[in-house]
């Protein structure tokens, strides 16, 4: 049986910072002033979200929560799979002795304990997977404040993953800061069985 570690697989995260400049205009001869909304240029600062979950002291403590739930996991079904696969083999042997009707009984039984293992290791996947999905959002919860604060620090109205530049010509990245404060403010951060957040 293969091991259910889940890679975290979050999609890059763009926060960005509503920055709305307006500039007036005198028109000449003209008794109303007219306003434009200005764009404001984008002044962007990056992060590498790969990076902060696997060297965050949280997205470590994920990334173990994970592996011991995984673990536990693959000993409890390992067991219940080979126990399974010793009742198929002894039902081999019994089925060239009994009646077709006991035959067919005896089938259907087993195939509904095979199934429900299956249906067993399925709904342990899925709850890992959702409790790694609410400590994958607690993360963000955490990690959303400490981007603001580098953003005015940095007068900055953009935060990119790493992921979409393609191309820097100064250095942008603040994934390093991000770390260090971010530990400060979760140092641990446990994946607990959970069923998948709802679809939003």
């Amino acid at each position: 049986m293969k091991s259910f570690a889940a890679a975290l697989a979050t999609s890059c995260a763009v926060f960005l910072l509503s920055c709305g400049q307006q500039v007036t205009t005198e028109v000449q001869e003209e008794p109303a002033v007219a306003q434009e909304a200005a764009t404001p240029a984008p002044r962007i600062i990056v992060i590498d979200r790969n990076v902060i979950l696997r060297l965050s002291s949280a997205g470590q403590a994920m990334m173990g929560s994970v592996g011991t739930l995984s673990e536990q996991a693959d000993n409890e079904f390992q067991s219940q799979a080979e126990q399974l696969q010793q009742e198929a083999q002894a039902l081999q042997q019994q089925l060239a002795v009994v009646a077709p009707d006991a035959r067919q009984q005896r089938q259907e039984e087993f195939f509904t304990k095979q199934q429900d293992l299956q249906d067993r290791v399925q709904q342990r996947q899925q709850r890992i997977q959702g409790g790694l999905a609410i400590a994958g959002q607690q993360l963000d919860q955490a990690l959303q404040p400490i981007l603001q604060d580098i953003m005015r620090e940095r007068n900055a109205n953009m935060v990119l993953d790493r992921s979409a530049v393609i191309f820097s010509a100064i250095d942008i990245d603040v994934t390093a800061t991000a770390i260090e404060r971010l530990d400060e403010a979760l140092p641990t951060l446990t994946v607990r069985l959970a069923d998948p957040p709802a679809a939003q």
